[in-house]
């Protein structure tokens, strides 16, 4: 008879390891996905931000392009602003010759 009960005391503290070991499986699983979907949620972040970055280096490459095309536009008229001055000089000179002719 103590025999028995000591049987039926192991069984019973058996079946309670054995949910504990199950919860504990089931804890570690739950675990594992919600790991791996935070480091997805990381990648596509990563991923995210790499785009972010090359679509900013493009538009800084742009306003550069811009701004090199703005101060070379900006030389062509000073140069052709001085052109005009000098041509409008020497007419004015040469008007200035006629007159006094």
């Amino acid at each position: 008879e103590n025999a028995k009960a000591r049987i039926q005391s192991y069984r019973e503290e058996a079946a309670e390891k054995h949910e504990q070991a199950t919860s504990i499986c089931k804890n570690a699983e739950r675990d594992r996905s919600t790991e791996i979907l935070r480091k997805e949620n990381i990648q596509k972040a990563i991923a995210e931000a790499d785009l972010e970055f090359l679509e900013v280096e493009r538009l800084r490459n742009s306003i550069k392009k811009l701004t090199a095309t703005q101060e070379k536009s900006a030389e062509d008229l000073k140069s052709k602003e001085y052109m005009h001055e000098k041509s409008i000089a020497s007419l004015e000179d040469e008007i200035s010759e006629t007159l006094a002719a």
